[in-house]
């Protein structure tokens, strides 16, 4: 990765298991349009409960999202908020990806 004009950030590589939901939404004039969620996500055993907590992933325009329950690489990724007030989440703006990398 090129770094001549960065002077800090944080880049995300990675293997990861995603998950993908397709929902159809009414817009105006009754228009639909299809919205494509993916996210990952990140468990952690607690009083031996798992807690889940789950993490979108944005891909670029170009960039087709993966399928539902596949392992993909993460080639090139960065976080960025998503949302306003109290829904601001953090999320993965995702670059460039490996789809279905073996495990």
């Amino acid at each position: 990765m090129n770094n001549d004009n960065k002077k800090y950030g944080l880049d995300i590589t990675g293997n990861i298991r995603v998950f993908r939901k397709d929902k159809e939404i009414e817009g105006k004039g009754k228009k639909t349009f299809t919205v494509t969620d993916v996210w990952f996500n990140v468990s952690e055993k607690e009083d031996d409960q798992w807690v889940n907590k789950s993490m979108k992933l944005l891909f670029k325009r170009d960039l087709n999202p993966p399928e539902n329950n596949t392992v993909i690489e993460i080639t090139k990724a960065f976080p960025v908020l998503t949302g306003d007030g109290k829904y601001r989440q953090i999320a993965l703006m995702v670059l460039d990806y490996e789809p279905e990398v073996p495990f």
